[in-house]
């Protein structure tokens, strides 16, 4: 059994499930609260011998960057970002009530 194939790729997407022990996130250390859902990505493609295929690839979040300057506390800032990403989404989705969490992570990063 080969341990590499190549795929041609014909389409992306992505779906929204519950997460499965071993392959997702089941906890956010972040919220201190267990993750009811996660994005799974789907490719839809051919393998080099005509054969069709559909991936399935677990563990990948959507992330961005947000410049921070060093004035305000961090760890606050971070809760806030999270706090009003998640209310940003609720509100896109006509549920602007609603308490759901959307967050997994936020981290501080540097780089040079």
């Amino acid at each position: 059994m080969d341990s590499l194939i190549s795929v041609r790729i014909i389409t992306v997407d992505y779906w929204m499930c519950a997460p499965i022990p071993g392959f997702d996130a089941t906890y956010s250390e972040f919220k201190a609260a267990p993750v009811n859902q996660v994005p799974v990505i789907r490719i839809f493609g051919s393998k080099s011998t005509g054969e069709k295929i559909c991936l399935h690839i677990h563990g990948v979040f959507p992330y961005f960057y947000i410049p921070y300057d060093g004035i305000e506390e961090p760890n606050s800032l971070m809760y806030r970002i999270a706090s009003s990403i998640d209310k940003a989404i609720n509100v896109s989705f006509n549920q602007s009530s609603s308490t759901v969490q959307h967050v997994y992570k936020v981290s501080l990063v540097s780089g040079m």
